[in-house]
């Protein structure tokens, strides 16, 4: 994957983590601390996974049309290093959150 395309998937989930986000502050501005909770460990749950895919060896499902060992270890650690950046989004994201709902409890 080249560095525009990963770019693009990282843009992708910063939206979708900017959605979270949104709700997030919709419900503090409403004062609904239970409901901006349950998106902050939504995110949470993300970063979980995220960490997960970061950690292991095979950086979960890799598929490669060519079948050539050395692509498949590229890929595999193209996978881990985009995990690694969504998890930089994800904490980002999770550390506003959290202090928002701290401001209004």
């Amino acid at each position: 994957m080249g560095e525009k395309e990963e770019g693009r998937v990282l843009a992708r989930f910063g939206s979708e983590v900017k959605e979270h986000m949104e709700i997030i502050e919709e419900d503090v501005a409403k004062g609904d601390i239970a409901d901006a909770t349950l998106w902050v460990n939504e995110l949470m749950r993300m970063r979980e996974e995220w960490a997960l895919r970061a950690r292991k060896k095979s950086a979960g499902i890799i598929w490669v049309p060519d079948k050539a060992e050395a692509r498949i270890a590229e890929v595999r650690e193209e996978a881990r290093r985009m995990a690694q950046a969504r998890l930089g989004i994800l904490d980002d994201a999770i550390k506003k959150a959290q202090a928002m709902i701290k401001s209004i409890s």
